[in-house]
């Protein structure tokens, strides 16, 4: 193989992809929210490489779904994504509202 087979920027992308190239898993919300730990989560998220996360609310919520907690949430989560330039996923068939 040539070594200019690729086209340019290629090797680079490849080596560091942008975030719509990167992992993005369900993040299963299954327990009371708390905020504190929401932040901690997404910059774990960050941490890891990840390029953003579904929201995914699971059987066990201890946060009223769609309530009033439940939506400052989806937004505490939403804004700390922008922040670190990930993706926000909302999973479809269970909206929380983003």
């Amino acid at each position: 193989m040539k070594e200019n087979a690729f086209p340019q920027g290629f090797l680079e992308e490849f080596q560091n992809p942008g975030k719509e190239h990167r992992g993005t898993p369900f993040w299963s919300w299954n327990t009371k929210l708390d905020m504190d730990c929401l932040e901690w989560q997404v910059e774990q998220f960050r941490e890891m490489g990840m390029g953003g996360f579904y929201i995914h609310t699971r059987i066990g919520l201890d946060t009223e779904y769609m309530g009033p907690e439940y939506m400052e949430c989806v937004k505490k989560a939403a804004a700390l994504a922008k922040e670190k330039n990930c993706e926000t996923v909302d999973f479809p068939l269970i909206s929380s509202g983003i």
